[in-house]
């Protein structure tokens, strides 16, 4: 009885509140949508952090996230809360709960770490060494005694595959000349910065601005005025919710609700905190056991806002389709297996615009351009430079390949393998002995449930059971067979190279981790 208590104290006011913020939700939604008060009729973009993301949403797209996604995550919510319950209350220890803790071996960093996540969009591939750049996390403003950004770059010479670590305080360090120790700190350094980049940094341009517009424009345009042309139901199936999941991203996190007040400000600096030594009050905490970065919510915004303008406006990164389709980083298993499914996909995005006008593709093209423009020294996609083709097919390359590979991998190489490390608490001038598992000391257990918890609620794709957003479930919804034949070749034609890609070695997403939109 006791123990039901305690259980109830400590997570059940949080589940309560979580199914009340739904039914808020969802019941406004309803009432807005049917009695037209307060009636949005667009997807409205402002320009916040540097570029125009999702501002404002009708109602109808509210309640289709309602149902359609955040249903989903309860079950991974109330799980989350349960495993830091039973450890604060030592019912468990967190090898018990997540399984033992250890460090990959140097090939395993070499091969899973650098070569098998996103992390290869960030590593050059040169004749002898693969360098990977993380130096976009020095700018990062962390809590203080946490270490995420003393990484700034990794090198791995391919002749000998020796392992070099910069770090801020010791500079380069490498096993032979420094030892194993500080070898193996260093590597858990890396691992924390890694952790915290790709999730936090590199996977930005995936989520934002490019797909944010698309989504917007879709719904704006297409479906308020077109909903039954070829073009918006080839798009809409691809930017179902996008608005949504990026609008919680970045402006719940950035306080663009209520105002901007107070109360949800504070909301918005505690809820991507680590969980000691930071601002956020124990019960903010224990609303949300699922936060594992030791940043405030502002800063994990500003850091996805930065890399996000930088590779649409400001640098020539941007291209449709990708630049790093082409090029010596093709070498790189993740991006090998990435740049097999993008001739798939320009294929059937071509037969299917066979049947569309292209005055309603060009529309739609100048339009999405007009949405993501900031309007200060012109800076924006400047979409009419690439094939109107290139541009719808890079919307559902990126929106169902990429971003589901990023999550996939992301998911498979830092939390099965509990290589990921959300906040190590420990710096270099410390005496430590290795082993086989991750002290204490350095690497604190509620750490690390909180990271555990993280990736199995927010990069874990966990589809709805009622309203799946399997890309196996597509439904185009086409009027003509021809095109309704298009469609259903599209999953088979992914099967058929998934079959290739097993027989030639190549690594790729299951069919069945596969959302066909952005969608969590």
């Amino acid at each position: 009885i006791r123990w039901m208590f305690r259980l109830l104290r400590v997570y059940g006011w949080s589940n309560l509140l979580l199914l009340a913020m739904f039914f808020v939700n969802a019941i406004s939604s309803v009432v807005f949508t049917a009695t037209k008060a307060f009636t949005l009729n667009k997807i409205a973009m402002k320009r916040f952090a540097g570029f125009m993301m999702t501002y404002s949403m009708t109602p109808w797209v509210e309640l289709r996230f309602d149902f359609g996604r955040m249903l989903s995550y309860f079950p991974f919510l109330i799980r989350s809360e349960s495993k830091l319950f039973t450890l604060r209350k030592q019912m468990r220890s967190v090898d018990e709960i997540l399984g033992e803790q250890r460090l990959p071996t140097d090939g395993e960093f070499i091969s899973h770490i650098i070569q098998r996540t996103p992390l290869a969009f960030y590593t050059e591939n040169t004749a002898t060494k693969l360098v990977a750049d993380l130096s976009r996390t020095q700018a990062v403003d962390t809590y203080a005694n946490t270490f995420v950004n003393q990484v700034y770059k990794i090198e791995v010479d391919k002749k000998s595959s020796e392992i070099t670590i910069y770090t801020k305080e010791k500079g380069p360090i490498t096993r032979s000349k420094d030892g194993d120790d500080t070898f193996e700190l260093a590597k858990m350094h890396a691992l924390t910065s890694l952790s915290y980049f790709i999730a936090g940094i590199g996977h930005s341009w995936v989520h934002f601005l490019f797909m944010d517009a698309a989504a917007a424009t879709t719904h704006n345009l297409l479906r308020k005025k077109h909903k039954n042309s070829v073009l918006y139901k080839l798009l809409e199936p691809h930017t179902r919710y996008t608005s949504r999941i990026n609008w919680e991203a970045l402006g719940v996190q950035g306080n663009l609700v209520l105002g901007g007040s107070a109360l949800i400000r504070m909301a918005g600096e505690a809820s991507a905190t680590a969980p000691r030594g930071v601002p956020p009050t124990a019960f903010v905490k224990m609303m949300e056991p699922w936060t594992p970065f030791p940043m405030s919510g502002s800063e994990f915004v500003r850091n996805n806002a930065k890399r996000t303008t930088d590779y649409y406006l400001y640098t020539d990164e941007f291209a449709c389709p990708p630049k790093w389709l082409e090029g010596p980083n093709t070498e790189i298993p993740y991006i090998r297996g990435l740049k097999r499914f993008y001739p798939i996909i320009k294929e059937h995005v071509a037969n299917v615009l066979k049947y569309e006008d292209e005055g309603l593709v060009d529309a739609f093209i100048a339009e999405m351009d007009n949405a993501a423009r900031v309007e200060r020294d012109n800076l924006g996609l400047h979409l009419q430079r690439f094939d109107r083709v290139d541009i719808i097919a890079s919307i559902i390359y990126d929106a169902m390949i990429i971003h589901s590979t990023d999550h996939y991998f992301t998911h498979e190489v830092f939390r099965k393998t509990n290589f990921g490390i959300g906040t190590l608490r420990q710096p270099f001038p410390v005496n430590w002995f290795p082993g086989r598992r991750v002290p204490e000391d350095i690497c604190d257990p509620e750490d690390r449930v909180r990271y555990a918890n993280f990736a199995d609620v927010f990069v874990q794709w966990n589809d709805s059971k009622v309203f799946s957003n399997k890309l196996s479930k597509i439904n185009y919804k086409f009027r003509q067979p021809e095109l309704k034949n298009i469609g259903a070749k599209l999953v088979d034609r992914i099967a058929t190279e998934h079959d290739r890609m097993t027989e030639d070695g190549d690594m790729f997403c299951p069919m069945e981790k596969i959302s066909r939109s952005i969608c969590w």
